[in-house]
């Protein structure tokens, strides 16, 4: 979504953006319109918003977390098991 933020930005109603590449081919966008901001409605919807944002950041951090610590165990124990192997020899 990040790549679609310039062509995005200075679009004009009517319009349409210069092609944006992607991993699978490419992105035209056309606005149809600009609609006008509604400040009551972010009002009433932002808390809701930032709650799920909140809990989407969690969890990935969470997932995050959890491969990182199943990479480091997976390399000590590599590394215990190399250390048992060399003193057997």
């Amino acid at each position: 979504m990040r790549k679609l933020a310039r062509p995005r930005a200075g679009l004009e109603p009517g319009r349409t953006s210069n092609f944006v590449p992607s991993a699978d081919g490419g992105i035209i966008l056309y606005l149809r319109s600009r609609l006008p901001f509604d400040e009551a409605k972010v009002k009433e919807e932002l808390p809701e918003f930032l709650g799920k944002l909140r809990q989407y950041r969690q969890s990935e951090a969470i997932k995050s977390l959890d491969l990182e610590a199943g990479r480091d165990g997976a390399a000590r124990h590599s590394a215990k098991r190399a250390g048992q192997t060399a003193r057997k020899n």
